[in-house]
């Protein structure tokens, strides 16, 4: 039994990435700290929701703890999340075009 599906098993198999459908968009899993997104409204956001080194879990569990809180509430996920545009600076959430915001801590994620 698999928690991704058939196209996403196939994607992380070839490519070590699977991408996960919202109703706010597309996200890209399969680099911890920089996760695309593809909002429904167009443009692209790199995401971070993990502050570098936190979890001391092994990557694998990380992976299956953010797919179920997206699946459970990515309006949420959107919320807590950093972002930034491809190669430019982070901010804190919420990720634009996401109302429902609240202050947090920057990510500390560097590349």
């Amino acid at each position: 039994m698999s928690l991704l599906n058939e196209a996403q098993r196939t994607g992380w198999g070839a490519r070590h990435r699977f991408v996960v459908h919202t109703p706010y968009g597309v996200l890209e899993f399969g680099e911890l700290y920089d996760i695309g997104f593809w909002p429904s409204t167009g443009g692209e956001y790199r995401l971070c929701v993990l502050p570098k080194g936190s979890t001391g879990l092994p990557e694998g569990d990380v992976w299956v703890n953010l797919l179920l809180f997206v699946r459970n509430d990515p309006g949420w996920f959107l919320t807590v999340a950093n972002w930034r545009v491809p190669g430019g600076e982070w901010n804190l959430g919420p990720v634009p075009g996401n109302e429902r915001g609240r202050e947090r801590e920057p990510c500390t994620a560097t590349h």
